[in-house]
């Protein structure tokens, strides 16, 4: 009985594991800054997703962080992370989402998906994130 106490009082103490905020990945072409067809649709769930957050006042903005592979130079990737970012913002913003609420930034080569040498060519760094954060987070 005094180990449920105990149990039951370190549960009321303990906070709740927050969750992950919603996410999305979209990929890009080599060299490109220009969504997919696939992607956009991505996009879309991802601004519903925002949306239907809205009227349960759980969105405060959203972060979209675009990354490059290592195929070219730093200063290069950097630009292109930031055209996808840029790109995707637009799209965003067509699906009605306020300016206000979308960030974005370039991560250019840093933050891999896969961890590859210099001037690789890898899809699956070539990308944007989209996270959708939540007041106070």
């Amino acid at each position: 009985m005094r180990i449920a106490l105990m149990v039951l009082a370190l549960l009321s103490i303990t906070p709740a594991l927050a969750q992950e905020p919603p996410s999305f990945t979209i990929y890009f072409d080599l060299n490109s800054a220009r969504p997919s067809e696939a992607a956009r649709k991505i996009v879309e769930r991802a601004a519903d997703v925002a949306k239907q957050r809205e009227a349960e006042n759980r969105f405060d903005h959203i972060k979209v962080v675009g990354y490059a592979d290592t195929s070219g130079s730093d200063a290069r990737a950097q630009v292109l992370s930031q055209e996808r970012a840029e790109a995707v913002k637009q799209l965003l913003l067509a699906r009605g989402l306020p300016a206000t609420k979308v960030k974005t930034e370039g991560r250019g080569k840093h933050d891999l998906a896969v961890a590859t040498r210099n001037h690789v060519r890898d899809a699956r760094n070539r990308r944007a994130r989209i996270v959708i954060y939540a007041p106070g987070e």
